[in-house]
């Protein structure tokens, strides 16, 4: 049996509002209907959705950032801790307390 570890993301990208959610339902329900169709048409639909969000999905993240770091302009200590936050750079002290293999719960920190 193999650990690996998983970054967990504490929280979604704030920057991502409702309207860009639809806009990649839209963006994601075109390309499944490209990939069953095989249509020409469809691809180019589906390409012209896709690199439309990224570019919003760009705007929405620099316009994030920029509008973060104007709020607090001249301190660095709060620029800093921005700047932490938003690139998840904290100190995790989680760590596995138990594992579950085959229907038996190992607690014991030297069996895990």
């Amino acid at each position: 049996m193999t650990f690996r570890t998983k970054r967990i993301r504490s929280h979604k990208a704030p920057w991502i509002n409702s309207d860009l959610k639809k806009g990649m339902r839209d963006r994601d329900a075109a390309k499944r209907k490209a990939f069953k169709s095989n249509d020409r048409c469809d691809w180019a639909t589906y390409k012209k959705l896709r690199n439309s969000m990224n570019n919003r999905i760009k705007t929405a993240k620099a316009s994030y950032f920029s509008k973060a770091f104007m709020q607090f302009a001249g301190n660095s200590r709060k620029t800093w801790q921005k700047i932490n936050e938003l690139t998840s750079r904290r100190k995790s002290n989680e760590t596995v307390k138990e594992q579950k293999l085959n229907d038996a719960v190992i607690k014991n920190s030297s069996e895990l």
